[in-house]
């Protein structure tokens, strides 16, 4: 088997021959991109293993959008809806279009880092900059993909390990001051979600959280009122999907002061109400749901409707807050989900 490291320009590459093909004739792989002649003899090598292995092998010619599309259906069925949906969205809105076109054996780390310095300085609408944290987790389901392409025999090597990972944004979360705190629950008073801001203020629920939270879930009657963290709801494209909390740790109870169980309580009756109006006998399954009609809610951004328990956009709650507590003169940051957020439902009486 005829194979050789030489040099082209500042880098080195190896080319090594494959076994035939179902075509039966005689194929090559050249890689190149390497710094040193040392870690292209040391490629070749484990190249060399893979072909014995039978990992590596002469393939049909694909490219960076051909894996994607593969890549996506192996790995829809062991994902959650939401999950694939953001990788598929990452993967074609970001990857595809700009390194889409190149073929995964000349998809060197070079071509992988001009990427990624490229979204991070115009990759969002109107070329604007995207943050540290949206390039990381780029790098991440691009790197998945790759590494599914080493495992099926594509490409000897990910690419996407040569090169130098984003960094993540590390700026600091602003947290409300109990004075501001005051101040935002006096706006949304006469809000029919008014229960809904004062258990974000007490215990910091995630929104998918807030969606999924059901009646059956809550213990506002006993001595010491609680909510158990048992399901979450959320879009996945066109569609809302149900799952179990994020992780392990989110399977949690969650016990509440006095002020807030007595809110929840008068949101149970208001949502009784609300149900009588409609002709219905029962109060909806979830505990925020839209005041027309509760199965559907309008998808944020968009005129399209999703069934969706409760109106919440998908950057943030504070968004969806700016037209109602604009009177309150509340400077609106990223809500924290930080433990400081525990010890405030004393300030929001």
């Amino acid at each position: 088997m005829a194979d050789n490291v030489g040099r082209r320009g500042e880098t080195w590459f190896f080319r090594i021959d494959l076994p035939p093909g179902l075509d039966g004739r005689r194929h090559q792989k050249r890689v190149s991109g390497f710094a040193t002649k040392r870690h292209a003899r040391r490629a070749l090598a484990q190249a060399k293993a893979d072909i014995d292995a039978g990992r590596l092998r002469h393939e049909a010619r694909c490219t960076v959008r051909d894996l994607a599309n593969e890549w996506l259906e192996a790995v829809r069925p062991n994902r959650k809806a939401s999950t694939f949906s953001n990788w598929d969205r990452l993967m074609r809105a970001y990857v595809v279009p700009r390194i889409g076109h190149i073929r995964l054996d000349r998809l060197s780390p070079a071509a992988v880092q001009r990427l990624y310095s490229e979204l991070r300085s115009s990759g969002a609408r109107g070329r604007k900059p995207l943050s540290g944290t949206q390039v990381r987790n780029i790098h991440g389901v691009q790197h998945n993909a790759l590494s599914y392409a080493v495992r099926v025999g594509y490409i000897s090597r990910n690419p996407s390990d040569g090169v130098d990972k984003p960094c993540g944004d590390t700026e600091e979360r602003t947290v409300y001051t109990p004075e501001q705190v005051r101040r935002l629950m006096v706006a949304p008073d006469a809000d029919r979600l008014r229960a809904m801001w004062y258990l974000v203020l007490a215990t910091g629920l995630r929104r998918a959280e807030l969606a999924g939270l059901r009646w059956r879930h809550l213990a506002i009657d006993r001595v010491r009122p609680a909510l158990a963290v048992r399901s979450t709801r959320t879009t996945a494209g066109h569609l809302v999907v149900e799952h179990d909390p994020k992780s392990k740790s989110s399977w949690r109870v969650v016990h509440l002061d006095a002020s807030t169980a007595s809110v929840l309580r008068d949101h149970c009756e208001a949502m009784a109400t609300e149900a009588e109006k409609r002709g219905e006998r029962a109060v909806p399954e979830y505990v925020f749901v839209d005041g027309l009609r509760p199965e559907m809610a309008s998808k944020p951004g968009s005129s399209a409707t999703t069934r969706l328990p409760i109106r919440l956009p998908s950057r943030g709650l504070t968004v969806y807050t700016w037209s109602r507590l604009s009177c309150a003169w509340i400077s609106l940051h990223w809500w924290p989900r930080s433990s400081t957020w525990r010890r405030l439902p004393e300030c929001a009486t």
